[in-house]
């Protein structure tokens, strides 16, 4: 009996480590399995952005690493970057990031740009045009620490081009600088 009690409270405690997504895009909803997160990098090396990834697929870092790219999966990708007056790229840090279409996300100040997607047998897209591209919202990272064993985490509330998102990410980071372009598998 003991030991069926820890199992069930040990399942309890694994269920939504990686976060929530509650809503829906373009007619899909994301139960999200894994969250992870990379650095992006300026030509000289620095860091100057990150990149988070939910899916409803495990094991991403895995898998991207393997050259995999899962097949079917449903995610949504954040890029968080910040800019300064000086239009330089800074290292990421804890802030609140404003959700901005296109472009504009590259002005100064802390911007960030979102896309849902939902991908078929062959990985290919199955929401096409703008429905999926996140047209506003904010981002409120509240930790960051880009190493191996490192984590992000943050709320987000964001509108896309047909539907929204609002829920948590706990993202673990994931060397993504090495990563060619996964297979789909």
């Amino acid at each position: 009996m003991i030991r069926v009690l820890v199992a069930a409270v040990s399942m309890m405690v694994l269920v939504g480590c990686a976060g929530s997504a509650d809503g829906k895009v373009a007619g899909h909803s994301l139960a999200v399995a894994d969250a992870i997160f990379g650095t992006l990098k300026d030509t000289s090396g620095k860091n100057a952005g990150l990149l988070v990834v939910m899916a409803d697929k495990p094991n991403l870092c895995d898998s991207l690493k393997a050259n995999r790219r899962p097949k079917g999966a449903t995610f949504v990708q954040f890029t968080l970057l910040r800019v300064s007056d000086n239009n330089e790229y800074l290292a990421p840090d804890v802030a609140e990031f404003t959700v901005k279409e296109g472009l504009a996300v590259f002005g100064k100040g802390n911007n960030a740009s979102v896309e849902f997607d939902r991908q078929d047998s062959s990985c290919a897209t199955t929401i096409g045009g703008s429905a999926g591209a996140g047209k506003s919202g904010l981002i409120k990272l509240t930790n960051v620490k880009a190493e191996t064993g490192g984590s992000a985490n943050a709320t987000f509330d964001v509108t896309f081009g047909d539907g929204s998102l609002k829920g948590a990410f706990n993202a673990t980071y994931c060397n993504l600088e090495s990563l060619d372009r996964p297979n789909c598998e």
